[in-house]
């Protein structure tokens, strides 16, 4: 029993400014975990009270925990979590997340957005990943879930022309990127959630010049957007059947939406991704193979084509994980290009061809496939203008 209006349950003082929002994993026992502006981490419950760290020398940033009270944290231009840790050596980390890329797998990984308009995705030891490019200048605006609905989930960028995702191979997703038509740049994180009556997402985020776009995973603008604010749009929020908007004109929107989104299937919601400030994510649908054969002959092509740069990205997809030969080939059969592929099972693959040394004219890129003994070969065209 207290006297006053809130009873303190616990406190302590870290002796800095913290720098994070604090995230929370509801279990037996609440924790409660942030970071200050020194580099120091915080682990804070009722029964063990507080476990503080040093990670780093300069301030955490951003934190994910998972439910297990696993954890990640960046500053600067690394990441830590409880058993690693990795250096981006040159890069500053703009926005992370963390996520169970499908329900297969135990790992979990952790994609880190840069400055320098790329992303990378580490697993849960933080090794070295490769590093993907983003078709815009980024905003900071990250999220992941599932918009393709194939059982895995996909990396949702914010850039200064559209909101962009690929699945964690790198590949950008068919339909994006999502444009905004008032001229803006992608503001605040995304929410995505289930449409009503449909097994289609539904992707909202805002835009520097306080408009909010809606749209279903298929690239199409849902009726009644966009919504109209008085500012830049800061942060989203969905809950029941109400979509609320932070403005910097100091106001906050609330629009009814009921109808069109379900409730029940909420993937993403703002800022952190949930109440909790998890900052994660994980898959719990079972991967959709798309087909059985090794190397489906339907989704293999390039883009752009014709190719008016220096670069064409070629694009297949593998049923199974296997070793991928590309050779490029001119009219007359000869040999031009010849390079290794990336090959991912389950999901959509990708790697670029350099033209900058190909005259113009037609070329055939024969793509190859092998594993364990299953061999398959599709041969796509290219034109290639100077």
């Amino acid at each position: 029993k207290t006297d006053s209006a809130a009873a303190i349950l616990g406190s302590f003082n870290a002796g800095a400014p913290i720098s994070t929002p604090a995230s929370a994993v509801a279990s037996n026992d609440v924790h409660y975990y942030m970071g200050d502006q020194n580099g120091n981490f915080y682990d804070y419950s009722g029964s063990n009270g507080l476990v503080k760290r040093r990670l780093a020398y300069s301030p955490i940033t951003l934190l994910s925990v998972t439910p297990a009270q696993s954890w990640t944290a960046a500053s600067h231009d690394s990441l830590y979590s409880t058993t690693a840790a990795a250096v981006l050596h040159g890069k500053n980390i703009v926005s992370f997340s963390s996520a169970r890329m499908s329900s297969s797998s135990a790992d979990i990984s952790n994609v880190v957005l840069c400055d320098d308009n790329t992303f990378s995705v580490f697993g849960s030891t933080l090794t070295t990943a490769t590093e993907y490019h983003v078709g815009g200048n980024v905003t900071g605006s990250l999220a992941i879930a599932d918009v393709n609905r194939d059982g895995q989930e996909d990396i949702l960028i914010g850039t200064d022309n559209g909101l962009y995702a690929y699945n964690w191979n790198g590949v950008q997703i068919e339909n994006f990127p999502l444009k905004i038509l008032d001229g803006g740049k992608v503001a605040g994180s995304p929410v995505v959630v289930g449409l009503a009556g449909s097994n289609t997402v539904g992707i909202i985020f805002g835009s520097s010049n306080g408009q909010v776009y809606g749209y279903d995973g298929n690239g199409k603008i849902l009726n009644g957007f966009p919504l109209q604010t008085g500012g830049v749009v800061s942060s989203l929020a969905f809950s029941g059947s109400l979509l609320a908007a932070a403005s910097t004109d100091s106001s906050i929107y609330v629009w009814r939406v009921e109808g069109i989104f379900d409730s029940s299937k909420i993937y993403w919601n703002g800022f952190l991704a949930d109440g909790y400030h998890s900052n994660y994510v994980a898959s719990t649908s079972a991967i959709i193979t798309k087909y059985t054969e090794l190397l489906p002959t339907s989704l293999a092509y390039n883009w752009p084509n014709p190719v008016y740069s220096t670069t064409t990205n070629i694009r297949y997809y593998l049923s199974k994980p296997a070793t991928v030969d590309i050779k490029i080939y001119n009219m007359a059969g000869e040999l031009v290009d010849h390079f290794s592929g990336p090959g991912v099972g389950n999901i959509d693959n990708e790697v670029q061809w350099n033209v900058s040394k190909a005259q113009s004219g037609v070329y055939f890129a024969q793509i190859r496939a092998n594993a364990s003994g299953e061999q398959k070969s599709v041969v796509i065209k290219i034109a290639v203008v100077k």
